[in-house]
Order: structure tokens, then C-alpha cells, then sequence
């Protein structure tokens, strides 16, 4: 019997990622089942459970890939930044671009259902924490720098700027996602006139 690769086994796992993403795009985390994922990915069950022990466990790694990989993203972009308000239009460029550029993206239908599981699911909680506080303490060692550099006021705390920088960019995915007239450029100006502070 030959031995599949872990390329293969690399490919199956995202193969089956990307299907459970679709899935709770769709329709949600709790009404989709496992037997949905199983059928939309075209695998048999014993292929599927061999990579994800049950829902949860997929939810977790969808977590990790869309929050994760968007966080990632965020903190790329914005070691460029020269300002903190840089920092959050670049990154909702960035993001933004990443949602046009591919129609069926399901990341703007996941992330707010990621917030929702967050309240509900401990480990995902967790997770998102972790994620989260990494991002924060990135967006406030910019502040401080923008602070020493006299770009910023000192007069502002570095933890709850970095608090606004990621409730700006969490606040212009949710209006994306239920509003269709969000002009991202007047966004951009009204947070590089807020963070000038």
C-alpha cells in the first residue's frame, strides 16, 4: 500500500477546510451539519473524520484560518504603516481587497459568526483572544513608537488606541457586510482625522 504524502494530506485537510467554510458561510455554524460538510466535500466520512474529529474541531480550524490568516495579514501590513492610522486603512485596503477580488470569499460572512462562537464556545473564546491580544499589543507598540517619533499625542494610552485602531477595522467589516455604499477612501479619512490625535 504506497503512503500518502503529507503534501496530500496538507491538500485533503484544506480541501475539507474550504468545504466546512462554505458550508457555515451559508448557513451558519449550527445549522450545518457534519453530514453537509462530509456531502459538499465530495469525501467519504472516514476521509473527513480522519483529519477533524467532529464540528467543533472544524470550527477551530476556521478559526485559525480565516481570523488567524486575517490577523496575520493585519500585523504584515501594518509593520509598514507610518502611522497608526496607516496601520488600520492599509490593513482595511488590504482585507477589502481580498473580499473583491474573490467573489465567493466566505470571510465576511465568518468572522461575525466567529465573534458569535466566541460567546458560546470556551476554546474558541480562547483562540480568538489569543489572536486578538496579539494584535493589540502590535497596534499599541506602534502607538508608542508614533508617540516617541511626535506623530501622536503622549497624552493617549497606547492600549486603548490600539483597542479603537481594531474596533475601526472590526466596525468597517460589519458595515461592509450588511451596508453596499461604505466608501472606503472617505473611511480612510475620517480614521487618519481621528487617530491624528
Amino acid at each position: 500500500m504506497p503512503r500518502v504524502s503529507q503534501e496530500h494530506r496538507d491538500e485533503r485537510k484544506d480541501a475539507i477546510l474550504t468545504s466546512a467554510a462554505g458550508c457555515f458561510a451559508q448557513d451558519g455554524f449550527h445549522a450545518t451539519s457534519m453530514a453537509d460538510i462530509i456531502h459538499a466535500s465530495g469525501l467519504s466520512a472516514g476521509s473527513v473524520y480522519r483529519y477533524f474529529k467532529n464540528k467543533d474541531d472544524l470550527i477551530a480550524a476556521i478559526v485559525d484560518r480565516y481570523l488567524g490568516t486575517v490577523i496575520e495579514a493585519v500585523v504584515a501590513t501594518s509593520k509598514r504603516a507610518d502611522s497608526p492610522a496607516d496601520a488600520v486603512v492599509e490593513s482595511l485596503r488590504l482585507i477589502s481587497w481580498r473580499l473583491h477580488a474573490t467573489p465567493d470569499e466566505p470571510l465576511i460572512r465568518l468572522l461575525p459568526q466567529i465573534w458569535s462562537e466566541a460567546l458560546r464556545n470556551d476554546a474558541i473564546r480562547s483562540r480568538g483572544q489569543e489572536l486578538y491580544r496579539d494584535l493589540l499589543a502590535h497596534f499599541a507598540a506602534l502607538v508608542r513608537r508614533a508617540q516617541v517619533a511626535g506623530t501622536l499625542s503622549p497624552d493617549l494610552s497606547p492600549d486603548a488606541t490600539a483597542q479603537t485602531m481594531l474596533a475601526l477595522i472590526q466596525g468597517h467589516l460589519l458595515q461592509a457586510m450588511l451596508l453596499d455604499d461604505i466608501d472606503l477612501d472617505a473611511y480612510g479619512s475620517a480614521v487618519r482625522r481621528l487617530l491624528a490625535g
